[in-house]
């Protein structure tokens, strides 16, 4: 009798052991190379994407950032886009612009997808005309 009661509070420990762990997210992050141009109407700038991935989704990133100074509201926008590597588009984001004059560096994530598999981040930034960012590298979770 006492070596049943045994067996089963053993068995509800183990349970309780097994639910009650804890689960360690690990997320790694790459970058593509820095893009320059301009100057655009008087500003230079930098470019680049990243892209993130966790135990359940990937995200794209885009970074803008005026290098000679803070252009006026609207003159720096960027939106994200997050690409299989098959080169087909999986996520765009919207996009967005500096709103304040004092502003020299917008970052912006916004794409996003929870399918395994992997993906890249190829950012476009706009001072003026379009320019995209180099590709980062690819990341797979």
């Amino acid at each position: 009798m006492f070596r049943k009661k045994f067996r089963g509070l053993i068995r509800i420990f183990m349970i309780g052991l097994l639910v009650s762990t804890t689960v360690i997210v690990y997320a790694a992050s790459s970058s593509s190379s820095i893009r320059n141009y301009g100057p655009v109407l008087g500003y230079s700038y930098t470019n680049k994407a990243t892209i993130t991935t966790s135990d359940s989704d990937a995200l794209a990133s885009t970074k803008l950032s005026s290098t000679s100074g803070a252009p006026p509201a609207g003159y720096m926008g960027c939106c994200t886009r997050l690409y299989n590597t098959s080169n087909v588009l999986i996520s765009q984001s919207k996009w967005i612009f500096n709103d304040h004059p004092n502003t020299t560096t917008i970052i912006h994530s916004g794409s996003r997808t929870y399918t395994p598999g992997t993906y890249y981040s190829k950012g476009l930034t706009a001072a003026y005309n379009h320019y995209d960012t180099y590709k980062s590298p690819n990341l797979s979770f």
